[in-house]
């Protein structure tokens, strides 16, 4: 083709896309496939904006479906309206659906309700969504001096049989013993925004094996996000999972604000769902192990000043939690916020928004300022938060008490994944069994809106 013609092509090309474009309709990004069956409209554009052209046809008219305990009905109506039933006798589910295969006109995804709650965000685990997660990539420890680094690698987090997986492994094992000792530079500050370094604070982002008389963290791990896909005000969240048994192993559901409006942790606030401990005998006076799990509200006018002893709850279950799946949950609202097991009448964490304010709770010294001045009683657990499920190994923040069941370092110790490490052979061998996998079935999350 000459480039002359090449430039008419060009030429003409962009004019049917301009006007094409002057009758387009707002469709935003939702996907439209050309269907002869709908009525037919007018030239339009693509939702990718490519400028390619093609006929435009309305969307096809929406079906709800409608679901109870005892009957299921079907209507069809043009426009986007959704009809919601509620009957008393049992949940409620209404469905607000078009055409999702190639030959629909516009696909959406369907609405759900369930008793007045609507469904905003879901993950069964077919696969690993990376539209819907991100992995933390960092050796920083957690803030804690954990033990672990986080990365993006299928051998500590993958999906299998619609079920994901964390799976702690030895670093040694990928690098070598000698260079997990000395001389080796872990660079993780990553070539690509995708494998970019997410936390280099405690040298997160690149350290040498043997400076400064330590060795690289011990242990790989995975930690998955959804701080740039998804976040939350009010509301209820579900996890199912299964947690891990193996000493010293630290898997936690938890979220963190996503603005922090109120400065930085804790005065945004943080709300751990569950956190536990994978020691078989852990002792009950020290919160217990895996048959135990705990839940927290994290807040306060500085690092130094957390209260979250005043907010934070245990609960034990008559066997471990490794041996089968539990649910999770958390209910939200402006006015209280609890954690549950398995039913929302199992009740762990109770806290009332309204009563008093955080400030007045925490009696904080007049050093500080209040953080939460003027932002209403539930400040700062009235904003925006987003989901983070991880699994840790160790730490010297006092989550495992020096001195209980044969910790073998100290919190104040300047070698503590040293002396972790060195004790390998008495808690490895914990490791070495089928519920090792901090392992999520499916994560579900309501609006109350």
């Amino acid at each position: 083709m000459s480039s002359n013609i090449r430039l008419l092509v060009l030429v003409l090309g962009l004019a049917g896309v301009l006007n094409s474009q002057q009758n387009c309709q707002n469709i935003g990004d939702i996907q439209v496939f050309y269907d002869p069956t709908c009525a037919q409209g007018g030239p339009g554009c693509n939702a990718g904006g490519q400028g390619e052209l093609f006929n435009f046809y309305p969307p096809c008219p929406v079906s709800t479906t409608t679901t109870t305990t005892k009957s299921t009905t079907t209507t069809t109506k043009s426009g986007s309206t959704t009809t919601r039933t509620t009957t008393p006798s049992g949940p409620t589910t209404s469905r607000t659906t078009r055409p999702t295969v190639p030959g629909g006109c516009v696909t959406e995804e369907p609405e759900i309700w369930e008793n007045g709650e609507r469904l905003v965000f879901y993950d069964d685990f077919d696969f690993l969504d990376f539209n819907k997660w991100r992995h933390d990539l960092t050796m920083s420890g957690g803030g804690n001096w954990e033990f672990q680094l986080y990365h993006n690698n299928r051998s500590n987090s993958f999906v299998k049989d619609g079920v994901f997986h964390i799976r702690p492994t030895l670093t040694e094992d990928r690098i070598g013993e000698a260079n997990l000792r000395s001389g080796y530079r872990m660079d993780m500050w990553g070539g690509s925004p995708a494998d970019a370094c997410t936390g280099n604070n405690f040298y997160g982002c690149e350290r040498t094996s043997g400076a400064g008389g330590n060795i690289l963290n011990p242990i790989q791990s995975a930690k998955i996000t959804t701080s740039t896909t998804f976040s939350m005000k009010y509301g209820r969240v579900e996890v199912r999972a299964k947690l891990p048994r193996g000493d010293w192993l630290w898997p936690a559901i938890w979220m963190l604000p996503a603005k922090n409006v109120y400065g930085m942790w804790p005065a945004s606030g943080e709300i751990d769902i569950m956190e536990s401990r994978g020691n078989l005998n852990y002792p009950s006076s020290a919160e217990g192990g895996v048959e135990s799990f705990g839940s927290t509200l994290h807040w306060g006018a500085d690092w130094t000043q957390n209260r979250f002893h005043l907010t934070h709850e245990i609960y034990t279950h008559p066997a471990p939690l490794s041996d089968e799946f539990h649910v999770y949950g958390l209910h939200w609202t402006e006015d209280r916020l609890y954690t549950y097991i398995d039913d929302p009448s199992n009740v762990v964490l109770d806290v009332d928004l309204t009563s008093q304010n955080f400030w007045e709770l925490g009696q904080f010294s007049d050093v500080y300022e209040n953080p939460w001045e003027g932002a209403g009683a539930n400040a700062p657990f009235n904003d925006e938060f987003y989901l983070i499920i991880n699994l840790a190994v160790g730490g010297t923040a006092g989550y495992f008490k020096d001195g209980v069941a044969g910790k073998p370092w100290t919190d104040k110790s300047s070698s503590s994944a040293n002396e972790f490490y060195a004790a390998k052979n008495s808690w490895y061998p914990t490791w070495n069994n089928k519920d090792l996998d901090f392992e999520i079935d499916w994560v579900k999350a309501w609006s109350f809106q």
